[in-house]
């Protein structure tokens, strides 16, 4: 098995699907994360508010027009609430994209999104360019590489300070049927050496 070199850059930030996104935006402020504004997914009929850190942040994704492409979240929802999704940060997705592919992943193609975050002075566009991981890799998981081309626009004054003081997602802990399987899985997106597995985890 052959990688180049850091197909993958870290974590850029989870995905927590909700049923009621002004909901669980209060919920999240009373445990003292405040969120950016509200932006809404062009094209899609998700909307998200993100708790933005130093680094990375927790999108809060919910649908706003269930006719329009939700990407499997009303499947999700159907389900439950909560974890959904982990998107990687890559800073060149073409190289991420033959990677996972060259490894034998099964992969979409180039996926450009757009979302305009709603404010007083009018809205803002930040664009991304994303490569998703086919969910049967991964038990169901979202799991895709995430390029920001618009990163200047996602981290404004105020959005990353937080009355609890956070600052990073130091880990994530996802609850899943068969973690050894999907650990094979995904050896090749983040490397065998770097999973490690104990009686009940695989890390």
């Amino acid at each position: 098995m052959t990688m180049p070199s850091r197909p993958i850059n870290g974590l850029d930030h989870v995905l927590v699907g909700v049923r009621d996104l002004d909901a669980a935006r209060a919920g999240f402020a009373r445990l003292g994360l405040n969120s950016s504004p509200r932006g809404r997914h062009i094209g899609w009929g998700t909307a998200n508010y993100c708790i933005m850190l130093e680094e990375d942040y927790i999108e809060i994704l919910g649908i706003v027009d269930a006719s329009q492409f939700t990407n499997g979240l009303d499947v999700f929802l159907e389900r439950r609430e909560g974890l959904m999704g982990l998107a990687l940060a890559s800073a060149d997705p073409r190289a991420t994209h033959a990677a996972w592919r060259e490894n034998g992943l099964t992969t979409a193609e180039f996926r450009p999104l757009k979302r305009l975050l709603e404010g007083e002075a009018g809205d803002i566009e930040v664009a991304f360019e994303n490569v998703m991981l086919d969910r049967s890799e991964t038990g169901g998981l979202s799991v895709f590489a995430c390029h920001h081309l618009t990163p200047e626009l996602l981290r404004r004054p105020g959005w990353t300070r937080h009355p609890v003081t956070a600052t990073r997602l130091k880990s994530v802990t996802v609850l899943i049927d068969d973690p050894d399987a999907i650990a094979e899985r995904l050896a090749p997106v983040f490397g065998r050496s770097f999973i490690t597995r104990t009686d009940d985890v695989v890390a």
